[in-house]
């Protein structure tokens, strides 16, 4: 999964699937015509999450487009950081 978005692969991760094919057949089920929606909605949730787990992090009222590089590694890190913390979710 090098090749992958990391973001993506960090949604691949954190459903227990073991490639992008065995997740996007668990979406395609989940969510019919729409099977990218999992991965959208799972990304709004971190950046929510990630806003109110330290205090001046958030993006209240900033757009995310407009987020300094520096944030956008910590985002990164702190999907990593979750999925680790957390038992994976379930197909």
């Amino acid at each position: 999964m090098s090749d992958l978005n990391p973001r993506y692969a960090a949604y691949c991760a954190a459903h227990g699937a073991s490639s992008p094919e065995e997740m996007q057949q668990r979406d395609r089920r989940e969510w019919p015509g729409g099977h990218m929606t999992g991965f959208i909605l799972w990304m709004k949730g971190q950046w929510a999450a990630w806003g109110k787990a330290a205090p001046g992090r958030g993006f209240r009222g900033v757009k995310r487009d407009v987020l300094a590089e520096e944030h956008r590694r910590d985002f990164d890190r702190f999907l990593w950081e979750q999925i680790h913390k957390q038992p994976r979710i379930a197909a």
